[in-house]
């Protein structure tokens, strides 16, 4: 047993009929013993919340505003904690981490570590390698098959083989599911693709422009206008420049005349300078219709042509119901649906290339960690049927049923095609026969209460040895059981405490009374409001509780002298 605690302390205040609470533990095996009702897994429940369980708004005490749990550890037991802390950029303090956990009345809660706030996320990765707590609950876990494998896994120390499995799968999957989706956009594009590819000649054969339809409609206007425009031109011309009598000439003599009186007035002389400009803009118009009038001609070819493409436009802007902008755009869109179905056929062969390779990693990983487990499983059955010996359990028989299902969809291993999952091959299941001769079944089917106890701590016990927790919390551990199997429990806790801290709440005072340092947890009444207080009893008051515990409501001094006689004093 180590000298130093690796949990310290545990404030709570205002959780549950918790009005202030301080508990300060000790190395080795701390046992929490009371009055049913007294208060004790509320202790633990506050313990889980400063380790990043779940916060609920109905755990605060009844008339408070807020809730605080806080624990106090030693940095120096919890290495890969303190690792995730510092990566965060939080230090230990005097070679204390702290843990503080408020829960408000609406519903927030907010964890501190060192005083620095944290994600609750960082906190429960950090807390599981800190504090291993085994509740009431996790007794029906084992009930589970499901979780069997992760305790072999634990004792083989092979979570990291496992984790790279479960992502190869992962990928496996996420392939396959996109393979899938490019297989049906091709069957759905196959049947589609000739009505783009003949939409895609048909408008690139028109050779569309942008705007050309505006300039083709202004061309045929001109031209089914030519010969009234060479007339009107003509006409315009003669009138305004080319006859004797033209507007030209008469505003050019009026120019004459005004500049002869501009020696009288020099209004003359501006109104002279007005009418040249005038002349001059006059005869600039009249030779610009002209040019452009006179070479206005007939021309039915052009005509034709014009009228030919007009129609051609107006016969695609009926079928594809839009416009000229409009058949642009559709042109662009085919042309990338076109592409699309191309490139769906190419993605389909590079996503079944690649399923290909990560079915075969995958195969090679898996059938490596099922070798692995296969091989470990010996070695682990053979601890664990040890640990149920020391738990007055000498004729259970313990083993560990694999069973591989066929699957033509799955990967091979040792030559047949097996059903692959998440963790691998095979699904993994503990047996046990609790007495000599009979036959191992599933748990579920033969373990009582209190067996299903005693496999767990000898599980607990197993995996402690090879991937130690710093604290090992128990919430009562003697269901069920009682006499010499109680003691050899509470024999066991002893023993695996002296590799760990541990917390146990029990009943038996056969536990009881192989602890390092044990705590009554009482129920009191403050201003007629139930508390709890915890009292950490000397050799007096440990004698009280055990006799307490052995003998019920009425301790005799009978009681007494057999509680000493269990402490060995």
């Amino acid at each position: 047993m180590t000298s130093k605690p690796a949990l310290k302390s545990l404030r709570i205040k205002n959780i549950g009929v918790i009005s202030e609470l301080d508990a300060t533990f000790g190395p080795g095996l701390n046992i929490l013993s009371g009055e049913t009702g007294a208060g004790k897994s509320m202790v633990l429940s506050a313990l889980n919340l400063v380790l990043g369980g779940r916060a609920e708004p109905d755990m605060i005490r009844q008339g408070s505003d807020n809730a605080v749990a806080e624990a106090v550890f030693s940095a120096d037991f919890i290495p890969s904690a303190v690792s995730i802390f510092t990566g965060l950029g939080i230090q230990p303090e005097e070679g204390e981490i702290i843990l503080r956990r408020t829960i408000q009345n609406e519903g927030k809660s907010r964890a501190f570590v060192n005083g620095s706030p944290l994600n609750v996320s960082a906190l429960k990765s950090a807390g599981e390698s800190m504090v291993d707590i085994h509740g009431q609950h996790d007794h029906q876990s084992l009930f589970n098959k499901d979780t069997h494998l992760q305790w072999l896994d634990s004792y083989l120390s092979l979570s990291t083989e496992r984790d790279e499995v479960e992502g190869l799968h992962r990928n496996m999957r996420r392939i396959e599911a996109e393979l899938e989706a490019a297989k049906k956009r091709q069957n759905e594009a196959t049947s589609h693709r000739e009505y783009l590819a003949f939409k895609v000649d048909e408008l690139e054969k028109a050779a569309l422009k942008e705007d050309e339809e505006t300039v083709l409609e202004a061309e045929h206007r001109l031209l089914a206008s030519s010969e009234k425009i060479r007339e009107t031109g003509s006409r315009i011309f003669s009138e305004m420049y080319e006859a004797d009598d033209s507007v030209l000439s008469k505003v050019e003599n009026a120019a004459k005349e005004l500049e002869r009186l501009k020696t009288t007035d020099q209004f003359f002389g501006q109104m002279a300078d007005a009418f040249k400009e005038a002349a001059e803009k006059i005869s600039s118009s009249s030779m610009g219709i002209n040019s452009f009038c006179s070479g206005v001609e007939d021309n039915p070819a052009r005509m034709a042509e014009v009228e030919t493409r007009l129609a051609t436009l107006e016969k695609l802007k009926r079928k594809y119901k839009t416009d000229l902008k409009g058949l642009l755009s559709a042109l662009a869109e085919a042309r990338r649906e076109l592409d699309s179905i191309e490139s769906s056929s190419a993605d389909k062969e590079r996503l079944e290339r690649e399923l290909a390779d990560a079915r075969t990693t995958l195969r090679d990983k898996a059938g490596a960690l099922h070798k692995k487990r296969m091989k470990g499983a010996a070695a682990f059955k053979k601890e664990v049927q040890k640990d149920l010996k020391e738990l007055n359990m000498a004729g259970a028989v313990f083993e560990v049923e694999v069973a591989l299902a066929d699957d033509e969809q799955g990967l091979e291993l040792d030559g047949a095609k097996r059903k692959i999952t998440p963790h691998g091959f095979g699904e993994f299941q503990f047996l046990i026969s609790a007495n000599e001769g009979h036959q191992p079944r599933p748990l579920a089917k033969i373990a009582s209460g209190g067996e299903i106890s005693r496999i767990m701590l000898a599980l607990k016990t197993s995996v402690g040895k090879i991937q130690p927790v710093p604290v090992l919390v128990f919430d009562e551990i003697d269901s069920g059981i009682g006499g010499k199997t109680a003691d050899m429990v509470g024999e066991k806790l002893k023993k695996l405490s002296k590799n760990c801290q541990i917390i146990c709440i029990t009943h038996l005072a056969q536990i009881a009374r192989q602890a390092d340092f044990h705590f009554v947890v009482e129920k009191k009444s403050l201003n007629k409001v139930a508390t709890v207080g915890v009292t950490l009893l000397d050799e007096k008051g440990r004698v009280e509780e055990l006799a307490r515990m052995g003998a019920g409501k009425v301790v005799t001094d009978a009681a007494r002298e057999h509680a000493k006689e269990m402490m060995g004093i």
